[in-house]
């Protein structure tokens, strides 16, 4: 539902939009981590970021994937999310994330 009120609006969403979105986003993550994932990809077209609570969520889920986004959208992900989970990060991966977004290791590009 949420994912449709986002689709239907032009650019930034309603604030009761974006209020649910703050408060369900996070669970979205937890129980349809494929969902949640489209709908950040939704968001981030639109500039707008999603809280880092659903980027922890996420990354527990789907790591590889968060970290495509965070490379397409040059997204910086929460402070120390990457360092703890770096041994599962494929090598190219962190290669393209240096190269391309250091900043997603949360300050170490700026």
């Amino acid at each position: 539902m949420l994912t449709g009120r986002w689709r239907a609006a032009v650019g930034e969403a309603d604030p009761v939009t974006r209020q649910l979105t703050s408060r369900y986003h996070e669970l979205v993550a937890r129980d349809a981590p494929t969902e949640a994932l489209a709908w950040c990809r939704l968001l981030l077209e639109r500039k707008v970021h999603p809280d880092d609570a659903v980027w922890r969520r996420l990354l527990r889920r789907s790591l590889e994937a968060c970290v495509a986004l965070a490379i397409e959208f040059d997204v910086p992900l929460p402070i120390d999310a990457l360092w703890k989970r770096g041994q599962r990060i494929p090598v190219q991966a962190l290669v393209e994330l240096m190269r391309h977004a250091p900043q997603v290791f949360g300050g170490l590009g700026e």
